[in-house]
């Protein structure tokens, strides 16, 4: 799974977790 923008809960939560 790639967060480049598919949605503010993946985005958001993918940056959190990096």
């Amino acid at each position: 799974m790639v967060a480049s923008g598919q949605g503010s809960m993946t985005g958001s939560i993918y940056h959190e977790r990096q």
